[in-house]
């Protein structure tokens, strides 16, 4: 094999090296660059997470803030309480979209409870105590629906990574729906108007 051959199929090698080495460094690049994107889509739905459900519990939170006030007498009209439940309601049906199926339950039989409770302070404004008065209310708001709400919470941060404490959760649910039918057994329900542009409840869903 002649000098110049061997120096050509050298050089010829070299060449088909390089571009070869280019390609796996351009694969490389790219792979890099969709891993990137892909982490940082992840992160931003984790952000959103978390913001909804952040808002999502202090939502609930106030509603029951609410209903405790108009109890005690704090606030002599329920004003603040509706106010507080449009805003529960928004974010509770932002929710029911993202909530995975054990969340859910969690929150469903606490937006429930928060329905009764609503139904139950509006028979008391009117002057309706042959089933509830003040002071059971009371009791029932500073009690169940209070655990009601420190078990959502629990519920979110479990689902957020931010607790492992899951347990005791089915548990709790059942206990609280006991509670929710002991108490509202008697009280016929407020009637749900019909017709557009009716927004739902979220005991209709």
């Amino acid at each position: 094999m002649s000098v110049e051959l061997v120096s050509m199929i050298s050089a010829l090698a070299g060449v088909v090296g390089s571009l070869g080495g280019i390609v796996v460094t351009q694969r490389y690049t790219i792979r890099g660059k969709q891993v990137d994107a892909e982490n940082l889509r992840r992160s931003e739905a984790d952000k959103a997470r978390l913001s909804m459900y952040a808002d999502y519990n202090a939502a609930a939170r106030g509603y029951r803030t609410a209903a405790l006030d108009f109890v005690e007498g704090r606030t002599e009209t329920l004003a603040a309480v509706k106010a507080r439940r449009s805003d529960y309601r928004d974010l509770y049906a932002r929710a029911q979209m993202s909530l995975p199926d054990p969340v859910l339950a969690v929150a469903s039989e606490v937006s429930n409870c928060l329905d009764r409770t609503y139904d139950a302070l509006c028979r008391l404004d009117a002057g309706h105590t042959d089933v509830f008065t003040a002071e059971s209310l009371l009791v029932w708001v500073k009690g169940p629906l209070n655990d009601g709400i420190h078990l959502l919470r629990k519920a979110l941060r479990v689902d957020l990574g931010t607790s492992h404490d899951e347990d005791d959760v089915a548990d709790a649910v059942r206990l609280l729906s006991q509670a929710r039918h002991a108490m509202f057994a008697p009280m016929t329900p407020t009637p749900i108007p019909s017709g557009p542009g009716r927004k739902p409840d979220s005991r209709d869903l």
